[in-house]
């Protein structure tokens, strides 16, 4: 069986992101019998995957230098008895990677990229994009010969959230969920708690506002919700799946959260935290499956926006057949689907 070798980042710039869809692909390679190895940057990267259980190489460099690490992952992978291109593959997860790179790792091993921008055409064995807007780009012509892997059906989602049951959709708007994802570089929670603050008609919802791993305004957050009796401020938690089984409203911004929602079948307001939440965001809205708040870090955050949507979930009708329509996006099996496309190519 193939070993799997896994190159990406966690940190304040690159949020978390992309290290939870590489370890979800991790989870499902070991299901499958691979060995799996994790080639991070920086310390702070080194976390996560290993308290997964994964052996962690840090290359103790600057996160986005790519090109000059190249030599010392060619050290490595011969290090591993990795010497011929199908001895393993390469997958590498980061916005800061360049072309060269993927060049020069092609000729060591087989590689895939996890593509979410389309800003160019990269060199790579198999081409990884799991956005509904997969179907806007001629994927097939731009990569010939390559291995495609597109499309939502290949969201690489933790395995707890494989084939569960439907949502129950109670009649009336009483549990919201609000998080932001790993990080929240536009502190949109503490505004949020703002707007809850400011809102009489809203003191009979229970808002359950959950920080990321690298939010710094967590202890801001608590002190703001001190006054606050609908409110509950949460730190970073294992994972979602248990809080949007029991909310009626999901708030949250575009990343693979949406995903979550969507096998869960919770109702929800996303809003864009960066330019490559944008197309997920306009997908989902566009197909009826989300209300979109716009993006904050171009339109700042409006308060009339957001709460104008808010009231207009509390119609269970609505909710009840978004609820459905999220339901038919995934099934969860994703990172199963890419974990078996790469180990038998």
């Amino acid at each position: 069986m193939r070993r799997l070798v896994i190159r990406t980042e966690a940190n304040a710039a690159t949020a978390t992101g992309h290290m939870r869809r590489c370890l979800n692909i991790a989870e499902a390679a070991r299901e499958h019998g691979a060995e799996v190895l994790f080639i991070v940057a920086e310390e702070i990267s080194v976390r996560l995957p290993q308290e997964a259980g994964y052996p962690v190489w840090c290359l103790n460099r600057p996160f986005d230098a790519f090109d000059s690490e190249v030599p010392l992952i060619g050290e490595k992978l011969r290090e591993q008895g990795i010497r011929e291109r199908d001895d393993a593959v390469y997958l590498i997860d980061s916005y800061f990677v360049s072309d060269t790179y993927l060049q020069a790792m092609s000729k060591l091993v087989r590689t895939a990229y996890i593509d979410d921008l389309h800003e160019r055409i990269w060199s790579c064995d198999t081409l990884i994009c799991y956005g509904m807007y997969a179907e806007d780009y001629d994927y097939v012509k731009e990569y010939p010969g390559a291995q495609l892997l597109l499309g939502e059906t290949y969201m690489p989602m933790n395995r707890i959230y494989r084939d569960l049951p439907e949502h129950d959709i109670r009649e009336d708007l009483k549990e919201v969920l609000v998080v932001s994802g790993g990080t929240d570089p536009v502190h949109f929670l503490p505004q949020f708690l703002k707007l809850v603050a400011e809102q009489t008609a809203w003191r009979e919802i229970r808002f359950t506002l959950i920080a990321g791993a690298l939010d710094p305004d967590l202890p801001e957050l608590k002190r703001m919700a001190e006054a606050l009796e609908n409110v509950t401020i949460c730190g970073p938690i294992p994972n979602l799946k248990a809080a949007l089984q029991n909310s009626d409203l999901a708030i949250t911004a575009a990343g693979t959260t949406l995903y979550e929602l969507a096998a869960t079948g919770t109702p929800g307001i996303c809003y864009a935290l960066a330019d490559n939440q944008i197309p997920n965001a306009e997908a989902f809205a566009k197909r009826d499956l989300f209300l979109f708040a716009g993006y904050i870090h171009i339109d700042g955050f409006s308060k009339e926006t957001l709460q104008k949507q808010l009231e207009q979930m509390r119609d269970a009708a609505l909710r009840r057949e978004m609820s459905k329509r999220l339901r038919r996006l995934t099934d969860g099996r994703g990172a199963e689907r890419i974990a078996r496309a790469l180990l038998s190519e």
